[in-house]
């Protein structure tokens, strides 16, 4: 599998101590090949309030890197519902937080949860 940097993109701030830190790929990645459960990785998704906003290439080069698709599916579930609730979301950087290659929204990103 390809590893993602952890590092900010330097437009959007770090994650502060009282905002939650997303649950990146590169650390699904990691619960992946430390052996946790795909239901594990699954209720860790929705616990940590994270919205995934991936590209098609994305998604392919995640399938192709190995990506279970019941994590893959949760993932776009969660950008899905998102624009749902609010369609500016997926026409602006704004609200959204970068993380290596990855945009991240939710509750790191500092959105209200539902």
């Amino acid at each position: 599998m390809l590893g993602a940097c952890t590092t900010h993109d330097a437009r959007r701030p770090a994650a502060s101590a009282d905002k939650p830190r997303p649950l990146t790929v590169a650390r699904l990645r990691t619960m992946l090949e430390q052996g946790a459960a795909i239901s594990t990785i699954i209720s860790e998704i929705d616990s940590s309030g994270t919205i995934y906003r991936l590209t098609p290439d994305m998604r392919n080069r995640l399938r192709s890197d190995g990506m279970p698709s019941a994590i893959l599916s949760r993932m776009e579930e969660t950008y899905d519902r998102a624009i749902r609730r609010d369609p500016s979301l997926a026409t602006s950087d704004a609200k959204w937080i970068k993380v290596g290659d990855y945009w991240y929204g939710g509750a790191p990103a500092g959105w209200p949860r539902e």
